[in-house]
């Protein structure tokens, strides 16, 4: 009968271990029943597919043998080995984690995480799509949200202006507003927040592109006091004496300018290094604090104090290394930022010719031109020599060029950049060039050969699989998508969350799930504290980052029913804050989402369900409705597989 049954267990989908039929296939092993001897009839399997248990004596494999035969014979059900939960696998293990008999004692212990224990034949499909209209997941990057749960950095453009000012002024004009409120949720690249001599000093320069400035004019006009004045340049530069390689403390650059034009300055003593700061297309600067010794009394120890020491470099002719952080016009950044495309070159008259005379005349006060600025902001804009008439993007010359080389040196600039896609990529388009005709380049064939390597008992953690397990000359037809190539093709791989979120395994179809196995179906109770959770262990953390932290079923609940994180944040002011730091762009993703308050663990659905509808949340879609957002949040990032 054992040989019988070993032949046809591909066919019947089961599998025979030393005591006979111990499970069936896709479903969930029980912990093992004890034999008419109060005994385990399941005997363990070792820990390695290739090893053989030849430490077990013949006779005793025959007996239980025999004995599992003759109780099948008569009707008794079989036993099925339980799933232990696996140590890390090892390369001497081929990588491996091999199904382990559980001792009696195992099936007395307690439940697992709430989002464990399930098997994956059992989890049920995510809820299904909601029929909502694109205008539903519309967001307005532009304004806060009337219950303050949402706030837009560009609604600060009023407020604070493109050069230091003191936080003192500007909270004293945002009543209700407090420094910590700027430190703690406009702590955003586009927003600059710097201390000096004990006092805090902050801008709004609005980075790479992310934010527009237009309309700051107001908070310019409001503090028009604290606006550098680019004329005193020439000043401080006589100064140095045409000295470029030696930092001059600020106390002596001031003393050799005289009182008359240091009163010119936006701020005395210390807190005047703020205007070389603004000033970088000619200085260099440097501040430290130095602690100091407080005059105590005698033998008595004294608090540590601290001074502030501040220097200045003068900047040879032509200095070409301003970026968005470091140019003295960030309105005009900004302006050129958007005349300038990403992905092309551009005509500079064409440019020329869209610049308002604002920006035209700062250009000419600071760099003699536009071509002056491009030549300043090298990291960022590229003017070619041979066409010098043209302008581009650095990011974009860099790809064009990276383009021309071989695909090998491409493989080796992605390898030493870690980017995972462009790798795989890469390798593909290098096996097709070296052998266009190969059979693995057909995706079935590839996953058949692929398959072959997973181990023949238990599971294996995906990125071990990928790195130890598959070949050199297999890898090079593996496609971008990863995950996607797995799943296709269920007939050889059973792909499955285990434990934590984002941590991936495979084994065979024919194998176990083991317990650990996370579940797809996700109540908004669970959503909640599952976005709680990952915020008061992180802190504020942008959308798109929270999306990634979940479980992939919880990530697909929120995406098809709600259409992403930020639609479902928002439907509960009382325990998040969320902050749009940019009106371009992807605005949904980029926003960062705060936890204001832990949720309760006695929480219900319709509890749930009632705080999202509530008044105090007037800008949320109703649960009970069926035009629930069904979201574009690109949840098609692959994972970080190790492949370089």
């Amino acid at each position: 009968m054992a040989h019988v049954l070993q032949k046809c267990a591909h066919v019947l989908g089961i599998s025979l271990n030393a005591t006979g039929v111990y499970y069936a296939k896709g479903k969930m092993p029980y912990p093992a029943a004890s034999s008419i001897e109060g005994t385990s009839s399941a005997e363990s399997i070792g820990s390695s597919p290739g090893k053989a248990a030849k430490s077990n004596t013949v006779s005793a494999v025959k007996e239980s043998q025999a004995a599992t035969l003759k109780s099948n014979a008569h009707g008794d059900s079989v036993a099925r080995a339980a799933v232990h939960t696996p140590s890390p696998p090892s390369s001497t293990e081929m990588n491996a984690t091999d199904l382990d008999a559980t001792s009696p004692s195992s099936s007395t212990a307690g439940p697992v995480g709430f989002f464990f224990d399930v098997g994956l034949h059992d989890i049920p499909n995510p809820p299904r799509d909601f029929d909502v209209t694109p205008s539903a997941l519309v967001v307005d990057g532009t304004h806060s949200s009337a219950n303050g749960a949402v706030i837009a950095v560009r609604d600060f453009v009023l407020h604070i202006p493109p050069f230091f000012v003191p936080v003192t002024e500007v909270v004293a004009n945002m009543p209700g507003y407090t420094a910590e409120h700027l430190e703690v949720y406009l702590n955003v690249k586009s927003l600059e927040l710097v201390t000096v001599a004990g006092e805090r000093y902050v801008r709004l320069y609005g980075s790479f592109g992310d934010l527009s400035l237009s309309g700051s004019e107001v908070s310019e006009k409001l503090y028009a006091r604290y606006r550098p004045d680019v004329a005193l340049v020439a000043t401080f530069e006589a100064a140095f004496e045409g000295i470029y390689d030696k930092w001059m403390p600020l106390p002596e650059l001031l003393r050799r300018v005289g009182p008359d034009v240091t009163a010119q300055l936006p701020y005395q003593g210390p807190a005047a290094i703020t205007y070389f700061a603004q000033m970088q297309h000619r200085f260099a600067f440097a501040v430290r604090e130095v602690p100091t010794t407080g005059g105590g009394a005698a033998g008595a120890p004294s608090s540590p104090q601290f001074t502030t020491e501040a220097a200045v470099l003068l900047r040879k002719p032509g200095y070409s290394g301003l970026e968005a952080h470091s140019t003295p016009t960030p309105k005009s950044f900004q302006a050129l930022m958007n005349l300038v495309p990403g992905d092309t070159q551009v005509d500079i008259d064409v440019v020329r010719c869209q610049l308002t005379s604002e920006v035209r005349a700062e250009l000419s006060r600071y760099y003699d031109g536009l071509e002056g600025f491009f030549a300043a902001h090298k990291p960022v804009f590229f003017v070619p020599p041979e066409t010098p008439t043209v302008v581009m993007r650095m990011r974009y010359r860099l790809r064009t060029q990276r383009a021309k080389l071989p695909l090998e040196e491409q493989l080796r600039i992605a390898t030493d950049a870690r980017d995972k896609a462009r790798i795989r990529s890469l390798r593909r388009k290098i096996a097709f060039r070296d052998d266009p005709s190969h059979p693995l380049h057909d995706p079935e064939n590839l996953a058949k050969e692929v398959s072959k390597h997973l181990p023949r008992r238990g599971f294996v953690y995906l990125k071990i699989f990928l790195k130890r397990n598959v070949p050199e000359e297999l890898l090079m037809y593996m496609p971008k998508r990863i995950r996607c190539f797995f799943n296709n093709y269920p007939q050889y791989f059973t792909q499955f969350e285990y434990q934590s979120a984002g941590t991936w395994c495979l084994c065979r179809p024919d194998q176990p799930l083991p317990r650990g196995v996370i579940r797809q179906n996700f109540s908004d109770g669970d959503l909640l504290r599952l976005i709680a959770e990952f915020l008061q262990q992180r802190g504020a953390r942008a959308a798109s980052m929270v999306h990634t932290n979940l479980p992939f079923g919880a990530q697909e609940v929120i995406r098809r029913r709600y259409g992403g994180v930020y639609f479902f944040v928002t439907r509960y002011p009382q325990y998040f804050n969320v902050v749009l730091k940019t009106d371009k762009q992807n605005v949904k993703s980029s926003a960062v989402v705060h936890l204001i308050q832990v949720p309760s663990q006695e929480l219900s659905d319709a509890t749930m369900a009632a705080s999202a509808a509530s008044l105090n949340n007037p800008n949320a879609p109703s649960h009970d409705d069926d035009d629930h957002e069904s979201g574009d949040d690109d949840d098609d990032g692959d994972l970080d597989d190790g492949l370089d």
